[in-house]
């Protein structure tokens, strides 16, 4: 009969998790370079000495895979900026959304007293645009957005606005009962079916979607009605602009590189714009074999990762997917929706090629490339790039990774990006 085992050593085998999975595990002796931008990982100076603040400028990122590779950034208009954002994924897109005072006073308005987190914004009695806005998203003809404000009345006299400019103009004008109910008073530009008044604690969501009638930039303003006195005004806490008809939790966004949302899980990762980058020298001599990850969001078109000077390899953002590239040949991935983040792998060896886009593979190529690759420079992004996105997780190592090292592998940098999705 067989007995269960009960040493000390045993009982706790049996309570203790394994260890999380970390890429070094798959690294082996093989060269490259591997990190999740995690908090204490990420410095603002080359020399790793100062952490990183979200929004601020780095130079330099940890190495996660045991080969103590350092790609660094000097110059400091050339550095990225580091960034906070929701596990779950970016949706609200106005600007300084909890903090109102930030907003852009118009046509007269003014600031009033503050009330716990509200602040007043007042009119100043004769202008129907007196009031604040902040900056959004640029909305596309033909799409749906959802416009939500959490609110509360100064007093039972004014009448608050929340007006979109959208090339066109998208409006609720709300009045409010005697009891302090908000209703709709007028509106324009918007589905009226969508309009809700949700209470909310001491105040009301008022929240309506709207389809976009052009192609435009496009601001979020919140004000009193025409012609109310200064000492009328409508309290405001947040502000939530966002993709689509239905109305989501809450998101407090500073700006696109810190945003968080309430009991979700904060990632992090480099905003890369124009000409940002970082370098290093890597040594893949050794190998013909690559195997590339990013989690990455590409808000345009250009270069990701690249290495080498002869024998070469560069993953890139285009308009609709990813490509890889290398002395030999390519692959390409079309048709991706690239307004949201993907994980994109790219495994190299004798030359062939496969391109993955969320765990799927999407293209194949078979190159003529032979011998190993070069002890060369790895970069991410380029020094005359035109990428602008966020990179959340990335690995290059020196082995064509496969099966369950491959999966894991894709795993991990999706946990770590905010809102990608495995197939």
């Amino acid at each position: 009969m067989l007995r269960r085992i009960t040493s000390p050593v045993a009982e706790d085998m049996t309570r203790s998790p394994l260890p999380a999975w970390t890429p070094w595990q798959v690294f082996g002796q093989a060269p490259g370079f591997s990190t999740g931008f995690a908090p204490g990982e990420v410095f603002e100076d080359t020399a790793g000495a100062t952490a990183a603040s979200i929004g601020g400028a780095v130079g330099y990122p940890a190495d996660r895979s045991g080969n103590g590779v350092a790609v660094t950034q000097a110059t400091a208009g050339l550095k990225p900026a580091y960034v906070r954002h929701p596990a779950n994924g970016e949706r609200n897109s106005a600007n300084n959304s909890h903090a109102p005072a930030s907003w852009i006073l118009q046509s007269g308005g003014s600031f009033g007293s503050v009330d716990g987190d509200y602040r007043a914004i007042l009119t100043n009695g004769s202008s129907t645009t007196a009031g604040a806005y902040t900056a959004v998203m640029s909305v596309v003809s033909g799409t749906t957005y959802r416009v939500s404000a959490k609110i509360k009345m100064l007093d039972q006299g004014a009448v608050p606005v929340i007006y979109i400019w959208a090339g066109a103009s998208a409006y609720i004008r709300v009045q409010w009962s005697a009891e302090g109910v908000p209703s709709t008073l007028a509106h324009g530009g918007v589905d009226a079916p969508s309009i809700t008044y949700t209470a909310d604690g001491d105040g009301w969501i008022a929240s309506f979607a709207f389809t976009a009638s052009t192609t435009a930039g496009a601001t979020m303003q919140v004000h009193a009605d025409y012609g109310r006195n200064s000492d009328h005004g409508v309290y405001l806490e947040w502000g939530q602009f966002e993709k689509g008809a239905t109305r989501t939790a809450a998101q407090r966004r500073v700006d696109r590189n810190d945003i968080t949302e309430a009991g979700v899980a904060d990632v992090h990762g480099l905003y890369l714009g124009a000409n940002d980058h970082l370098s290093g020298s890597l040594d893949l001599s050794g190998t013909d074999a690559v195997t590339i990850c990013l989690a990455v969001s590409a808000d345009a078109a250009g270069v990701l990762v690249a290495h080498g000077a002869t024998v070469t390899f560069e993953l890139a953002a285009t308009s609709g997917g990813f490509t890889i590239t290398t002395d030999s040949d390519s692959a390409e991935a079309t048709g991706v929706d690239m307004t949201v983040p993907h994980v994109v792998t790219a495994v190299i060896q004798d030359g062939a090629i496969s391109l993955r886009v969320d765990g799927t593979e999407a293209d194949t190529g078979a190159g003529t490339q032979t011998g190993t690759f070069e002890d060369g420079t790895l970069t991410l992004s380029e020094p005359s790039g035109t990428v602008a996105g966020v990179a959340y997780a990335g690995t290059v190592i020196g082995r064509a990774l496969s099966g369950i090292d491959l999966d894991r592998l894709e795993t991990w940098s999706a946990t770590g990006s905010a809102g990608a999705a495995l197939a």
